[in-house]
């Protein structure tokens, strides 16, 4: 009898440790499966907090009132290599505010098409279409430089020359500058599997850095941002970092609109030729 009681809580003990490892690979699986549905894109919610904070900015972004009550809009112009990210960038923008996922603009970053639009030649002031003195809302108000972080290091001297050029004329027009960097994801795991990391991230800013460096643009003026790709649903995380970026933006073309129309009002003269509407 003692050997059956014995070998009886023997069983017992079997049969909780199989129940046991059950749970535990239920809860295993049940994990994988989560970070499997993260990783192909389902709908991820950063919390209450975070939640309300996208739908401030977007609040934000919609109620702007500008500096010159004239003004609807400023434009504001991207410019980068194929594949950086341009269209991507509208598309995640859109995705943000629409709550979905959104491809109003073409992106093929794969097969290094580019579906933005290339200004070759340089337009002539003789053309009928070119506007010499273009209004207030004809002007570009920010240059925003999209560069992708893992390709920062591997960029050409003469892409970044040209960049730097651009900038130079940019700046001699006064139009103030901001890069967008990115896929992140791509150069740092622990903001792969975290986004909110991406502020403390070693990787990120000496990335960051270095766009600082090549293109001459302030740390400030830099925003790492991941696009949305192969999503399938949009991302609070990723939401509210693009909805940062854009709010800077928009802010820093806002200052110079408040400045050109100082300038206007003061009668200086300008780098620039404005017709008043």
């Amino acid at each position: 009898m003692k050997t059956f009681g014995i070998i009886q809580r023997e069983e017992q003990r079997n049969s909780k440790r199989e129940q046991n490892n059950d749970k535990l690979e239920n809860q295993l699986s049940g994990t994988k499966q989560q970070q499997n549905l993260m990783n192909h894109g389902g709908k991820h919610n950063g919390g209450p907090f975070l939640n309300r904070e996208k739908e401030a900015l977007k609040k934000n972004l919609k109620e702007l009132e500008l500096s010159d009550a004239n003004v609807q809009y400023v434009r504001i112009l991207l410019t980068g290599q194929i594949g950086a990210g341009k269209s991507s960038f509208i598309n995640t923008v859109n995705s943000a505010f629409q709550g979905r996922i959104t491809s109003e603009a073409l992106a093929d970053a794969d097969t290094g098409t580019s579906f933005t639009k290339t200004f070759n030649p340089v337009i002539s002031s003789k053309k009928e279409d070119c506007r010499s003195k273009p209004s207030t809302e004809d002007l570009t108000y920010c240059l925003v430089y999209v560069i992708a972080a893992d390709k920062v290091s591997m960029m050409e001297k003469s892409v970044i020359q040209k960049m730097r050029d651009i900038r130079q004329k940019a700046s001699d027009l006064e139009i103030p500058q901001a890069i967008i960097m990115t896929k992140v994801d791509e150069i740092c795991p622990l903001v792969r599997k975290d986004l909110r990391k991406i502020y403390t991230s070693k990787k990120i800013k000496e990335k960051m850095q270095q766009c600082s460096n090549s293109v001459g643009v302030p740390m400030s003026h830099i925003f790492p941002v991941k696009n949305y790709h192969e999503e399938i649903d949009t991302n609070d995380d990723m939401d509210v970092l693009i909805l940062r970026a854009l709010t800077q933006i928009v802010q820093i073309a806002d200052d110079l609109l408040k400045r050109r129309k100082y300038d206007l009002e003061k009668g200086k003269t300008a780098s620039y030729s404005v017709e008043k509407s």
